[in-house]
């Protein structure tokens, strides 16, 4: 019994492990998409300028946060500050 169930979450976490590949590669279906239903040059152009100006600050914030906050961010706080019932309606 205790061998089914260490399988069972072996499963579970290998399927959780691949859970943000396959976002990345759906976005990237989507992406590639978009950017073939027109003009390539500035639809990719426009692509830079969303990644450039939107994507690299926030993740430049988020990892300079993270640095100062380290001590901070253990798994228990993490675990109770992304509860989607955190968020707030309106």
């Amino acid at each position: 019994m205790a061998t089914a169930s260490r399988l069972s979450s072996r499963a579970v976490s290998t399927a959780a492990s691949l859970m943000p590949a396959a976002l990345i590669a759906v976005i990237a279906f989507a992406a590639n998409l978009w950017i073939e239903a027109g003009d390539t040059a500035s639809r990719f152009h426009n692509l830079l300028l969303f990644i450039g100006d939107w994507i690299a600050p926030f993740c430049a914030t988020a990892v300079i946060d993270w640095n100062d906050n380290e001590k901070n961010y253990d798994p228990s706080f993490l675990h109770s500050a992304l509860k989607l019932q955190n968020l707030q309606m309106g």
